[in-house]
């Protein structure tokens, strides 16, 4: 699998791109592939995930667009991918807006609630509110201003009145990629929902930091 010149352009211009080749609806899910948490790394959901599809093409096409565009040395097989499990009314995770530590992002749905409510945990993206960091100090510094200023409620909702965004409720199940640390990010509320449960893949690409402020919080939460 491997973007078309298009959807690295878009991107690379807009700060995020569709994947309708990247679709991922488990047809056969059951909730033994998940388990109870908020977020499993080793999921079955997620093997099954690694193993349909082949990265390498696309690794190595990001790790070009990384170090050609973005001016950023990286490790084609530095990749992180995790499962995303959102229940209704828990609200724990609701506009907690961040950037993320990793340069690109791919979400994946794999269950998507059948609820017209406007509030379903519906993905919200800030496109390259910000550049590229230049380094882990302005990262950091970045990080925390957005965290402290954005990352609740109140301060999300805010920069909604005040910034562009762009919304995904993933209802055709087409996977979108974008720049994880450029673009802040979170997800809407939950309201009670008939099937109660929103599920999607995350799949990180390079982290430039290793031992920077995202790889420490990954081993706090332990994952």
């Amino acid at each position: 699998m491997k973007l078309a010149n298009k959807q690295i352009n878009d991107l690379l211009i807009n700060g995020y791109a569709i994947l309708p080749q990247l679709v991922f609806g488990d047809i056969n899910f059951n909730k033994e592939k998940i388990g109870d948490n908020t977020y499993n790394e080793n999921s079955k959901v997620s093997q099954d995930f690694l193993n349909s599809f082949n990265f390498d093409e696309l690794k190595v096409q990001l790790a070009k667009v990384a170090n050609e565009s973005l001016n950023t040395a990286v490790e084609k097989n530095d990749t992180y991918s995790i499962t995303r499990i959102l229940k209704s009314y828990d609200n724990l995770e609701s506009y907690r807006g961040h950037f993320d530590s990793h340069i690109f992002s791919i979400v994946t749905p794999v269950k998507v609630p059948k609820t017209n409510s406007q509030e379903s945990g519906q993905l919200i993206v800030f496109p390259k509110i910000r550049k590229n960091p230049k380094n882990e100090f302005v990262n950091f510094y970045e990080k925390l201003k957005y965290k402290l200023l954005f990352g609740k409620v109140k301060g999300y909702k805010q920069l909604m009145k005040k910034s562009n965004f762009v919304e995904f409720d993933f209802k055709d199940m087409n996977s979108v990629i974008f720049l994880g640390r450029q673009c802040f990010h979170g997800n809407r509320s939950f309201a009670k929902a008939p099937d109660g449960e929103r599920i999607t893949i995350l799949t990180h690409f390079f982290d430039p930091n290793k031992k920077g402020i995202g790889s420490i919080l990954r081993k706090i939460r332990r994952r």
